[in-house]
């Protein structure tokens, strides 16, 4: 996250890490796969309440941004990373 803000760009975490295990649970059984963007394989899925929060570059996060959508990213050697984000990622 740190990395991210300080190379001016917004930073998306988990409201706690009970939530991004559920999160990743949840995509893991019932997700949707997106597509092979940016060389990773991503399954994803909307959610009714709000998983995360977008932490602006300035260090702030008022007013807080919700998430809604999760997502997992895939590399090739089979390793996942779970994400809160805003929408499905994009070319």
């Amino acid at each position: 996250m740190q990395r991210l803000l300080k190379k001016g760009q917004a930073a998306h975490v988990f409201n706690d890490e009970n939530t991004m295990n559920q999160v990743a649970q949840c995509i893991i059984e019932k997700g949707e796969f997106i597509g092979i963007v940016r060389d990773y394989e991503r399954y994803g899925m909307f959610f009714t309440e709000p998983i995360g929060y977008r932490i602006s570059p300035d260090g702030s996060n008022i007013p807080t941004i919700p998430l809604y959508y999760g997502e997992i990213k895939i590399n090739a050697d089979n390793q996942y990373h779970v994400i809160p984000r805003t929408r499905p990622s994009e070319e």
